[in-house]
Formats: structure tokens, C-alpha cells, sequence
């Protein structure tokens, strides 16, 4: 009887064991893979620079290397830190390993051109306002414009601005055909003076630039008469010629030492004009020296080299 008892109870707890629902296992959340973001779009140019580089680091050409660097530093700074820094071939091949340290490290460069010495041609064009307050009893052609004008410009070029001295040589011809016999009146003048170039904007590549340009030039001025009127062969006196310019241009650098530029602005001439006979001022007072201004428009064409 007991063993059935127990039997009995044990079927029971066995049951109710049974009976009670049984949790079912939670299922791991699965992992969904991040998406990958596109690479960055790279300057076809510095691609192709920065595998020549490897390729003359490879020649031992260490030169070559310092101009590829210098450029694809400046048309794409991203690719110049993540391949052509890192490139162990390439930074092994600097004869200065603790320069080459330094410039895998420093911030990219702003600029594309380089700096030092520069030197430029230019030829400018235009036309003048006269502002002249030479009397009708001078022999001087009003205002006297000298363009086109031919300068010649040395000095530094630094990352945004350039500041130099610069040669100025102008000659210009006016005929008088009022008279009996029509006069040809020619002067030419050379001028010297400072000359500024300040960078005011510049495109992703540092290529384009646009510019302030500023141009001060102080020298004389030599007038001749053809036919001479009183038939003397003297050569007249040296006057006194002062010019200011200032405007705005755009360079662009094909090179980094070279580079086409040109710029467009407002100047004013004055000149002191010594007559070979007195004549009357403003005044009626009688004088052999004369003032003669022009306001200039013009546009001048440049080229230019970093050295």
C-alpha cells in the first residue's frame, strides 16, 4: 500500500511538471553589416603624378620626387597624405630623411606656384582722359598719354603676394594737322617704381589666381618736334613724369614657375613739360614750365617666371 502511495504521488509531481509551459529560447539578433562608403573621388592628375613618383623613388630620382610631391600636395592634399606620404618607397628616397618627416606631417599647402625670385614681360594697352592744363599757347600735345606702355618687373614672389621694382618704357607721337605744315610731336619716358601683386582669391587647384595689382613709377620724359619749328638740332629738356596705377587681374599658372597673368585699371600721368619759349599760365603770368595730367584706362598683358 505504501509503495503505491508513493508510486501514486510521484505520477502526480511528474504531471504537474508536464503541464507547466516551457519558455522557448530567444533568438540572437543578427548583425547587419554597416555600409561601406564609397571611396573619395581623387584628382586623376595626382593619381598619375603620385605613381610616377613611386616609379622615379624606384630610379633613385630624388628631385623628381620633391617636384611630384609639391604638386600633388596641391592638387589633391587628401590623396598626398593617405598614398604619396605614406609610400615607404617614396619617403625612403629623400636624401633628407628628417625634411621628409616634417613635410609628411605639415598641413597641405595653399598654393601651387613657388616661391622666390620672379620676373616678368608685360605690355600694356589703352586709351587716356585728358585732364591737361596746358594753355593753348604751348607747343605740347594735351595730356600726353604714353601707351602702349612696356614694363619690364623683377622682385619676390611670396605664397599670396609678390612686391617688386618695375621698369616702365612708353613712347607715344601726336600730330598736329591744324596747321600749314602738320607737326609730329614724339616723347618717350622711362619710369621706375614699386609694383605689388596681392592675391584676393584663388581657385581648389591654386592655379587661378585674382589680383590686386598697385604701380608707381617716377623718371622723365623727352620730347622731340618733327619738323622742329625753330630749326634748332638742341634737345629739349627732361620732364619731369610721374605715374600711379592701380586695378584688379587674373593669373593663372600653367607651371609652378611660370604663368600668364593680365590686368585691367585706372592710372593717372603727370608731367612737367619744360617749354623752349615762355608762355602765359592760368594767370597771364608768363612761364616756360607747363603741367600737363591724363587719366589712363588700360589693360596689360603679362608673363611671368619663379626662379
Amino acid at each position: 500500500m505504501i509503495k503505491l502511495s508513493t508510486c501514486l504521488v510521484l505520477v502526480g509531481l511528474v504531471g504537474r511538471a508536464s503541464a507547466q509551459p516551457v519558455a522557448e529560447p530567444t533568438p540572437s539578433p543578427v548583425a547587419v553589416p554597416e555600409a561601406v562608403p564609397p571611396p573619395p573621388e581623387r584628382d586623376p592628375l595626382a593619381v598619375t603624378m603620385t605613381t610616377q613618383a613611386h616609379s622615379a623613388a624606384l630610379r633613385n630620382d630624388c628631385d623628381a620626387v620633391e617636384k611630384f610631391a609639391f604638386r600633388v600636395r596641391a592638387l589633391d592634399p587628401d590623396l598626398y597624405r593617405d598614398k604619396f606620404a605614406s609610400d615607404p618607397i617614396i619617403i625612403a628616397c629623400d636624401p633628407r630623411p628628417a625634411r621628409a618627416r616634417d613635410a609628411m606631417t605639415e598641413a597641405p599647402r595653399d598654393r601651387y606656384h613657388e616661391t622666390g625670385f620672379i620676373f616678368g614681360l608685360a605690355l600694356a594697352v589703352g586709351r587716356a582722359i585728358d585732364t591737361s592744363t596746358i594753355q593753348p599757347f604751348s607747343s605740347q600735345p594735351p595730356g600726353f598719354p604714353l601707351i602702349p606702355l612696356t614694363r619690364g618687373y623683377f622682385g619676390y614672389q611670396g605664397d599670396k603676394v609678390s612686391i617688386g621694382v618695375q621698369l616702365q618704357f612708353g613712347r607715344e607721337a601726336h600730330t598736329d594737322s591744324t596747321l600749314m605744315m602738320p607737326v609730329t610731336t614724339s616723347a618717350t619716358t622711362i619710369l621706375i617704381g614699386p609694383a605689388l601683386r596681392a592675391q584676393l582669391w584663388q581657385s581648389r587647384t591654386a592655379r587661378a589666381e585674382l589680383l590686386l595689382a598697385l604701380d608707381v613709377g617716377f623718371g622723365e620724359a623727352w620730347t622731340a618736334t618733327d619738323p622742329d619749328p625753330d630749326g634748332t638740332i638742341d634737345p629739349s629738356p627732361a620732364d619731369l613724369h610721374v605715374a600711379a596705377r592701380a586695378g584688379f587681374g587674373a593669373r593663372y599658372w600653367l607651371a609652378p614657375s611660370f604663368a600668364l597673368a593680365v590686368t585691367s585699371g585706372l592710372g593717372v600721368d603727370y608731367r612737367e613739360i619744360n617749354e623752349p619759349g615762355a608762355i602765359l599760365d592760368a594767370s597771364g603770368q608768363s612761364t616756360n614750365i607747363v603741367d600737363s595730367t591724363s587719366t589712363t584706362i588700360d589693360t596689360t598683358f603679362e608673363i611671368v617666371g619663379v626662379f
